[in-house]
């Protein structure tokens, strides 16, 4: 009775493997390594979004019956990522992203009128400070930010709610965006070459929010260039244009690396997709590598849905939230090392069109982050993906994906 029972259990889980797919840690250009997705979603709602709204209208279906409420009613918490990032290695260097879900200052633009009236939208001092207390235990040194209304708000939010922790360098430029709302970089470092991505070139191509790049100058003289990118939020009736703009971005990082094929780079933001998506897809084909890869394994310690909820980025349960990054600056990476940190989940029954978000909640993302050595170096440190210690440690479970939820909708 007992080989019968886990006989059944064996190919319970081979079935979950197979229903998941099967992968690998990857070289350049190999394709996407396995990265959490969307829980699918619940009757009578879709998931939440950020004020563009998942299907791109302005103001989305709400948080009620989204993904994570299909089989759950939680109340308040701290339901994904985890509370406590990891301990930094002697010597290293965090990078971060953050959807700070519009920033506002509490200064009128007199630019931003009607439906895109600014002063409306002045974030409350209580949500500054629970972004602001999400950025002090994060502590990392490059913060990629999303949703900011200016570099004059940005500048604000610094000085009032960070002081003391050392961002003397921010870059921040009209995204050229109706909204208001642009990508932003805020660092413990100097910056340099800070600019838009691209501009419009008059071939009918436009950016939702044009992505912004900066370089990085970290100890040593190490250089690190970060783009940061926002792609158009909403559901799959704007999968082409967040194809069109992954697109272009691509083109940015080719001729970045075709100047210098070692050149430490990243891509990180807001992609408004999850992995399975096309538009997230690209960015594998074109040889970026996912910072995720170079989580922890904590796989057969817990289980699926807990490694589900550890890496989601989006209040809705979904992944959408990415540092991708050259063959280059993959070898400096910390294995072990990426994070999704932690912040209060409003619960499963909120909605954000209608209910008033309770008392501490920051952001609908999870800011994600992974460290560095910044130290050139020929080849990816030891228990780094694909090197023999990670296979070693992961043993036979090494070729296994995490398991992913289906993808459904994109956020804000």
């Amino acid at each position: 009775m007992l080989k019968a029972i886990l006989g059944v259990r064996a190919l319970a889980v081979l079935a979950l493997v197979l229903c998941v797919g099967i992968g690998a840690p990857r070289a350049l250009g190999q394709g996407a390594a396995a990265t959490p997705g969307a829980p699918p979603k619940a009757a009578g709602g879709a998931a939440a979004g950020s004020k563009d709204g998942p299907q791109g209208q302005k103001g989305g279906t709400g948080q009620a019956g989204n993904a994570g409420s299909r089989t759950r009613n939680r109340p308040a918490g701290f339901h994904y990522g985890v509370k406590d990032p990891p301990a930094r290695a002697k010597g290293a260097v965090r990078l971060a992203s953050y959807n700070m879900l519009n920033l506002f200052d509490h200064v009128d633009d007199p630019a931003l009128t009607g439906e895109n009236e600014d002063i409306t939208q002045a974030t409350p001092a209580e949500r500054c400070t629970a972004l602001a207390e999400a950025i002090r235990r994060l502590d990392a040194d490059i913060l990629v930010l999303q949703e900011i209304e200016s570099r004059e708000a940005l500048a604000w939010f610094r000085d009032t709610y960070l002081k003391g922790l050392g961002y003397d360098h921010l870059e921040s430029f009209d995204a050229e965006y109706a909204r208001g709302v642009e990508q932003s970089v805020l660092s413990r470092f100097p910056l340099k070459d800070a600019r838009l991505l691209d501009k419009p070139s008059g071939d009918g191509f436009r950016y939702q929010r044009i992505p912004v790049r900066a370089t990085a100058v970290l100890p040593g003289g190490y250089e690190l260039v970060v783009i940061g990118i926002h792609h158009k939020a909403g559901g799959d009736a704007f999968n082409e244009q967040r194809e069109a703009e992954a697109a272009r971005i691509i083109e940015a990082v080719k001729g970045e690396l075709a100047a210098n094929p070692a050149r430490n780079l990243a891509v990180m933001g807001d992609f408004n997709a999850t992995a399975t998506k096309e538009a997230r897809k690209m960015y594998d084909r074109a040889g970026l590598l996912n910072a995720y890869d170079w989580r922890p394994w904590i796989e057969g310690k817990v289980t699926a849905d807990q490694i589900r909820d550890r890496f989601i980025t989006h209040e809705s349960g979904r992944a959408i939230d990415f540092i991708l990054v050259s063959e280059g600056l993959s070898n400096e990476l910390v294995p072990d090392s990426y994070v999704v940190l932690s912040t209060l989940h409003p619960g499963d029954a909120y909605n954000w069109r209608t209910d008033k978000a309770p008392s501490g909640h920051a952001s609908d993302h999870y800011p994600v982050a992974v460290d560095l050595i910044p130290v050139e170096r020929d080849a990816r440190m030891p228990g780094a993906p694909g090197t023999p210690e990670w296979q070693a440690k992961r043993g036979r479970g090494a070729k296994s994906r995490t398991p992913e939820p289906s993808d459904q909708g994109a956020g804000g």
